[in-house]
C-alpha cells in the first residue's frame, strides 16, 4: 500500500482493540469526542498526501519498498529531504496544530542510527530487524506514539537504585521467542495509534542493562493500558481549531514483545546515544520547523483581529509594529531550522542529522518567546476573547439580535465574521489547547536546561578560548 487515505487510516484504527481509559472509563478511542479530534489532527498528515497543494511535499519514495510513501514514515537521507521535512512541519502545524506524528519520525531516525552502530560494535542483527520493521511501518503507513519518558520514581536515584525497580521500563524476562517488559511511560503525547515505540529515557550505567530496551509494541497488545488525561475541549461547532492532542500515560503490565520487534536488549552503553540523537532531531522539528507554522497562524489571526475591529493592520502604527515583532519571532525559529539543515551532516548508515547547535538554539528561542507571541496577540485582540458570547448564545433567538448589534465592529464585515475571529483567538490563547502549547514550548523535546547541556557537549569551547588568546597576543 504505502499510502493510506484519511478514511483508511480511521478504518485501520477502528479495527484495533486497544485498552484506552479516559475519565475512569474504558473506551475505544474513536468513541470519545476528544480522542477522535486527536485522531483527526493526526489525520491531516494522511489527508495532505492526497491534497493537490501539498501532496508533492507529503509524499516520497521509499528506499526499502520502492513504493510511494507518506513522508512521516520516511527517514531523511540528505539536505533536500531534510529541508522538505521542515516545510512539511511548518505546513502541518499551521493547518492542524500539534500533529504528533512527527515525534515518532524523529525517534525512528534515532533508532536507525543507533542499531547500525550497535551492530558494528557487537555484531548483533538489530539494524536488519529494524529495517524490516520500518519496511512494514512504511508499507502499512502506520502512526506510532513515542514511549520515552518513564514514570521515574525517586528523582535523586538512577534506574538501578530505585526502591521500585519498575519505576523505569525494564525487561523482566527473556524467552526464546521474545522478551517481557514492565513499567510505565508518561507523559506521552497520545492520539489513537497503531504502535507504541518504547525506548530508554536517559543514559544508563553498568548494572542497568535490564533498562536498555528498545522495542515496538502494537497499541492493542495484551497488557498495554493507555490512560488519557482529559481536557475541557468542546468539540461542537464552530470550534475554529478542530484539532486536539492529548497527553497521558502508558502502563506496560508484563507485555510480551517478539524478537523481531526488539531493537535493543541490554546494550546500556548505547542508551545515551539514542537519547542524544532524538533530542537533536526533535528540537529541530518541534523547536524550529514546527513553531514557524504556529507563528504563521498567530500572524494571520492578528491581521484578522485588527481588520475585524475596523483597523488596517498595515497603516495603524502600533499594530503594524506588533505584527512585525510577531513575524520576527517566528522567522527566527525558521532561520534556525534552515541553518540546522545546511550545516547538518550525513551519518555512516545514511541518516541526515541537523546541526545540533542550531537545533538546540531553536529550542531555547521558542521556550523564551512563545509567551511574548501570546502577549502580542492578546494586546491586539483586546479583552473580548474572555467575554465574547458563545456560539450557542449567538444562535439563541432571544439573544442573536443583541449580539449582532453590539459585537459589530467593522461596518464592512458581518458580525459573524468578527465572532469567528474572536472565537479563533479564544482557542489560540485561552483554551486547554493553548495551555498545552505553552507547556510544550517549555518541555517539548526536553526543558531549557537540557538544551544548555547540549551546548557544553557540542560547542568547541577550547577553540573560542584560543581565539581570544591569539587576539590578545598571549601565547598558549
Amino acid at each position: 500500500m504505502g499510502l493510506k487515505t484519511y478514511e483508511e487510516y480511521i478504518e485501520s484504527l477502528r479495527k484495533l482493540k486497544p485498552q484506552h481509559y479516559i475519565r475512569g472509563k474504558k473506551i475505544h478511542p474513536l468513541d470519545d469526542p476528544e480522542l477522535r479530534m486527536a485522531a483527526d489532527t493526526v489525520g491531516f498528515t494522511y489527508k495532505a498526501a492526497f491534497m493537490d497543494e501539498y501532496k508533492d511535499l507529503f509524499r516520497t519514495r521509499s528506499d526499502l519498498t520502492g513504493e510511494e510513501i507518506n513522508v512521516f514514515t520516511h527517514i531523511p537521507k540528505n539536505t533536500d529531504e531534510m529541508y522538505n521535512w521542515c516545510k512539511v512541519m511548518r505546513i502541518s502545524t499551521a493547518e492542524a496544530g500539534c500533529i504528533l506524528r512527527c515525534v515518532t519520525n524523529d525517534l525512528l531516525r534515532s533508532i536507525y542510527v543507533t542499531t547500525y552502530e550497535m551492530d558494528k560494535k557487537y555484531g548483533t542483527d538489530y539494524h536488519q530487524r529494524f529495517r524490516e520493521y520500518l519496511r512494514y511501518y512504511q508499507k502499512e503507513d502506520l502512526y506510532g506514539i513515542t514511549g520515552m519518558t518513564d514514570a521515574g520514581g525517586t528523582r535523586a536515584l538512577p534506574p538501578g537504585k530505585q526502591p521500585d525497580p519498575d519505576a523505569f521500563v525494564r525487561v523482566v524476562e527473556k524467552r526464546s521467542d521474545g522478551i517481557v517488559i514492565r513499567g510505565a511511560k508518561g507523559p506521552v503525547a497520545i492520539a489513537p495509534c497503531h504502535e507504541i515505540i518504547v525506548v530508554p529515557t536517559r543514559g544508563l550505567r553498568e548494572g542497568e542493562s535490564d533498562y536498555a530496551v528498545v522495542c515496538a509494541v502494537p497499541a492493542d497488545a495484551p497488557g498495554v493500558k493507555i490512560v488519557v488525561r482529559p481536557r475541557a475541549v468542546d468539540p461542537s461547532p464552530p470550534i475554529n481549531l478542530k484539532t486536539s492532542a492529548s497527553e497521558g500515560m502508558v502502563f506496560l503490565d508484563d507485555v510480551f514483545v517478539p524478537w523481531d520487534r526488539v531493537f535493543m536488549c541490554g546494550e546500556y552503553d548505547f542508551a545515551y546515544r539514542l537519547v542524544d540523537l532524538f533530542t537533536i532531531f526533535h528540537r529541530h522539528t518541534c523547536g524550529a520547523a514546527c513553531k514557524r507554522g504556529f507563528y504563521d497562524l498567530l500572524c494571520g489571526a492578528l491581521i484578522c483581529a485588527a481588520e475585524a475591529n475596523g483597523l488596517d493592520p498595515f497603516r495603524v502604527g502600533h499594530i503594524r509594529d506588533k505584527l512585525i515583532d510577531l513575524f520576527a519571532l517566528g522567522e527566527t525559529s525558521w532561520a534556525h531550522a534552515v541553518a540546522a539543515v545546511y550545516e547538518g551532516y550525513v551519518t555512516e548508515p545514511g541518516v541526515f542529522i541537523p546541526a545540533p547547535i542550531h537545533a538546540n538554539l531553536a529550542k531555547l528561542h521558542q521556550t523564551r518567546t512563545v509567551q511574548e507571541a501570546y502577549r502580542i496577540l492578546m494586546d491586539v485582540a483586546s479583552g473580548m476573547p474572555v467575554s465574547v458570547p458563545t456560539y450557542e448564545d449567538y444562535e439563541n433567538p432571544e439573544l442573536k439580535s443583541y449580539v449582532e448589534k453590539y459585537l459589530k465592529r467593522n461596518p464592512e464585515m458581518p458580525t459573524e465574521y468578527t465572532l469567528k475571529i474572536i472565537w479563533l483567538i479564544e482557542n489560540l490563547l485561552l483554551s486547554p489547547w493553548a495551555a498545552r502549547n505553552l507547556i510544550l514550548a517549555v518541555h517539548g523535546g526536553g526543558h531549557d536546561q537540557a538544551s544548555r547541556v547540549m551546548f557544553l557537549r557540542h560547542v568547541d569551547w577550547d577553540r573560542l578560548k584560543k581565539l581570544a588568546l591569539r587576539r590578545a597576543n598571549i601565547s598558549a
